[in-house]
């Protein structure tokens, strides 16, 4: 496992409870609109049993609860909001849909809290 870009340094146990806890949800089991207030975040890539190499983000909640996934869609537009918000919090939430060939997809969106 190599971790390639983070939110902040990250504490050992940030580390482990991102990378390796079996307690690691994946975004794509949560409901829609589940919202994730973003305290921490983690790209990584892991290489599992058989030697293949998988690139995914974790994100650890203020509750130290952590969300993974792989999908370029989710990622792409986590990193949009990343980039705008710098180094101050926010909140997201899961989306998702179908694509025009049938396939369904995940994403997020920014929860706006005023």
């Amino acid at each position: 496992m190599t971790i390639t870009r983070t939110s902040k340094e990250l504490t050992k146990e940030e580390k482990y409870l991102m990378t390796k806890s079996p307690s690691i949800v994946s975004i794509k089991d949560i409901p829609d609109n589940t919202e994730i207030q973003v305290y921490a975040w983690c790209e990584y890539n892991d290489v599992s049993h058989d030697g293949e190499e998988t690139n995914l983000l974790s994100i650890m909640d203020n509750e130290f609860n952590v969300y993974a996934c792989q999908s370029a869609t989710f990622k792409r537009n986590f990193y949009d909001l990343v980039d705008i918000f710098e180094d101050e919090m926010f909140t997201i939430k899961k989306i998702s849909g179908t694509t025009n060939a049938g396939r369904p997809y995940i994403n997020c969106d920014l929860v706006i809290t005023r």
